[in-house]
């Protein structure tokens, strides 16, 4: 890779975890590090569903079947209760965890707001 990896110094309020990367990291490294951070999860989701060989398979599909739906709750109703949420971050979840359901709203936009 080549890269160094830094982080920025932590937040009073955070628990340590939310360290971000400096924005002159590659995205080969953030790629990187979001996929080590997706098979932590899926391991520990694996975990609840036993020592069943077949756990880790579906510990992965569920995980990529839920994560929208789960990232949205935690952000509307957990993280919104103290910040303001952008209404174009709930917009771009619910077309994550939906995406036939928010077609028709995204075409009645491109052909009468963006004219």
């Amino acid at each position: 890779m080549g890269s160094v990896v830094t982080h920025n110094p932590k937040c009073a309020a955070c628990s340590g975890y939310e360290e971000k990367l400096s924005v002159l990291e590659t995205t080969l490294v953030k790629e990187e590090i979001a996929l080590m951070n997706k098979h932590e999860i899926i391991r520990q989701m694996a975990s609840y569903f036993g020592a069943d060989i077949t756990s880790l398979s579906r510990a992965e599909q569920v995980f990529d079947r839920f994560r929208y739906m789960i990232a949205e709750h935690v952000l509307k109703h957990e993280f919104n209760s103290e910040s303001r949420l952008s209404v174009q971050m709930v917009m771009w979840l619910e077309q994550k965890r939906e995406p036939t359901a928010l077609r028709p709203l995204h075409q009645m936009i491109e052909q009468y707001l963006r004219k």
